[in-house]
């Protein structure tokens, strides 16, 4: 999704009074120079944040074997957690995004982008 529908969507949330109160938490954002510049335009400065390592090799195993079932968006994992029944074993697919050569692209992003990020 481009930055700006993502920005946009995540400056209205962050103005909204119980993330005021509350506090929030963000999983995979900010990702891109642009995402981190709109939490300097806000003056947003976590209070936490949690970096979490993983090998590519383990990321490309992991996802490779991700799953979604389009007819009920259920997600599965070959390796853990198979589908029950042959119905949805024959229906299961592989998204774009679990391809290994897509998640070693974005690996790679993410590697030159997480200096940045922790800053």
């Amino acid at each position: 999704m481009p930055d700006f529908i993502v920005n946009n969507i995540i400056e209205n949330r962050l103005k909204q009074s119980d993330c005021k109160v509350n506090g929030w938490i963000m999983d995979g954002f900010p990702e891109t120079e642009s995402q981190m510049n709109l939490l300097k335009a806000l003056r947003i400065k976590p209070m936490c944040v949690f970096i979490f390592e993983q090998h590519l090799d383990e990321c490309k195993r992991r996802l490779s074997n991700r799953r979604i079932d389009p007819a009920t968006g259920m997600l599965y994992n070959l390796e853990i957690q198979p589908p029950s029944d042959e119905a949805t074993s024959n229906r299961i697919i592989q998204q774009q995004e679990d391809m290994p050569d897509v998640v070693e692209k974005k690996f790679k992003l993410w590697e030159k982008q997480c200096p940045k990020i922790e800053d």
